[in-house]
């Protein structure tokens, strides 16, 4: 069981939704190499937060697939 937030907004479209936000803000304000190590360091991150979102959802397909008793 997992909780919603928002209707049909999960947590995975809020944290990308707050990648994204970030981004604009970085890529508007900061000038030269410190926007390209901010951007790239919240493109990483994204990219952890998804492979954790799909590694979530693969044991949780697991453990619904496997019966309690085994």
């Amino acid at each position: 069981m997992h909780a919603k937030i928002s209707g049909s907004m999960s947590r995975i479209h809020w944290a990308f939704i707050c990648y994204l936000v970030l981004a604009a803000i970085s890529g508007s304000s900061l000038t030269g190499d410190v926007r390209t190590v901010v951007l790239i360091l919240l493109g990483g991150l994204a990219l952890k937060t998804w492979i954790g979102h799909l590694r979530e959802q693969a044991a949780r397909q697991q453990s619904e697939a496997t019966p309690e008793g085994e």
